[in-house]
């Protein structure tokens, strides 16, 4: 005996309209929320992108300046270093060889007097200036990009182009170490290593940044 009975057939058509808009729904939500995301990582690459290139530009000055003061001083020492007697505070020289010198390093060697010797040379005697700078580079926006993992919205290329520069640039750093100690220990033969060194790096980093700055807009 039947309780009840169906007095309606299935409407499928309704069932299947149900189910495709809440497929539908599913579907635009998950597009709307990956096209948000798309946006979002869009715009904080850009950001990134905008932070690096001020970090290398601003890297570039400061690098500029102390390869040019380093570099100076380095020049100044291989030009009076055959002079030297013994130490750097006195130096052995006819008197148009030394007034050419303190004419063109005139910051180097700070005279004090000077004493006859025998061929027309002279002792001269004073001290020498060792006027370095220590370049502070920067890698603050780099590693913000990597810690966020926008990096891997970056081209080979561009990607492979950043991490040399920032390699190059943390062998720079170290060499300002060396620098350093160097100074501490009053070794002028290992500075001048280093200077030289350091100068070859810095010269191919420089080279690197203006390349980096030129083909920045390629990342984006």
């Amino acid at each position: 005996m039947r309780l009840f009975k169906m007095n309606k057939k299935i409407n499928w058509k309704y069932i299947l309209g149900e189910l495709l808009l809440i497929f539908l729904g599913i579907n635009l939500a998950i597009w709307f929320n990956n096209w948000n995301s798309s946006l979002a990582m869009d715009k904080n690459k850009e950001t990134a992108l905008e932070r690096i290139e001020e970090e290398v530009k601003n890297n570039q000055q400061e690098l500029s300046q102390a390869r040019q003061t380093n570099q100076l001083f380095l020049e100044s020492f291989q030009s009076y270093q055959h002079l030297f007697r013994k130490d750097l505070n006195t130096l052995l020289s006819t008197p148009k060889e030394f007034s050419a010198l303190q004419k063109k390093y005139p910051d180097f060697f700070d005279l004090t007097d000077s004493i006859p010797h025998e061929g027309g040379t002279y002792y001269y005697r004073g001290s020498t200036s060792a006027d370095l700078a220590l370049s502070e580079l920067s890698e603050i926006a780099w590693g913000t990009t990597r810690s966020m993992n926008i990096t891997n919205e970056f081209n080979y290329d561009c990607l492979y182009q950043l991490e040399g520069v920032y390699n190059l640039q943390r062998q720079v750093t170290a060499q300002n170490k060396l620098l350093t100690d160097a100074i501490l220990n009053n070794d002028m033969g290992n500075l001048t290593r280093v200077l030289v060194v350091m100068g070859q790096l810095e010269a191919q980093l420089l080279e690197d940044y203006e390349e980096l700055l030129a083909d920045i807009k390629n990342c984006r």
